[in-house]
């Protein structure tokens, strides 16, 4: 009887052994996976979420325009008749075919290229494509339309 009540003592005993580390190695493989599943988590976050670059910078457009009117005396003023809008940027008043449009020339665009060069562009028979910026203007505490510039020609 003292063999067997030693033999069930010490089964219990692996059992309770048994018992004991599976569980502690259960706990250390979930917190493992977790680990894993959370760096592959945070990974995946920074991975898919790629900022959004806008073609055109807020208060932009791209048209391709044809020179109406380029004045020989105040050669920072040209008149475009838009022939076709290609994009805009965010917060950007509406263009639309047809429209005639006063704008100036900035003086980025002046740094860029000769006031000769512009003008031979600007005069020449064949639509041109520009980048223009617009600023709303106000008149006496009324606001008015957009007021155009041209930041670049292609």
């Amino acid at each position: 009887m003292e063999y067997s009540y030693k033999l069930l003592r010490f089964g219990i005993y692996l059992l309770g052994i048994g018992f004991l580390t599976s569980c502690g190695s259960h706990k250390k493989e979930n917190n493992k996976e977790t680990a894993t599943k959370k760096e592959n988590v945070s990974h995946k976050d920074t991975s898919t979420v790629k900022p959004v670059k806008e073609k055109y910078s807020p208060g932009t457009a791209e048209i391709t325009a044809r020179v109406i009117m380029y004045n020989e005396t105040n050669p920072y003023a040209v008149t475009l008749k838009v022939l076709s809008v290609k994009g805009y940027g965010s917060s950007t008043p509406p263009l639309a075919p047809n429209n005639k449009l006063k704008v100036n020339i900035s003086k980025g665009l002046l740094n860029k290229h000769t006031l000769d060069d512009i003008k031979k562009e600007f005069t020449s028979v064949k639509p041109i494509t520009v980048t223009l910026s617009s600023k709303r203007g106000m008149a006496l505490g009324k606001q008015t339309g957009p007021s155009w510039t041209i930041i670049d020609y292609h």
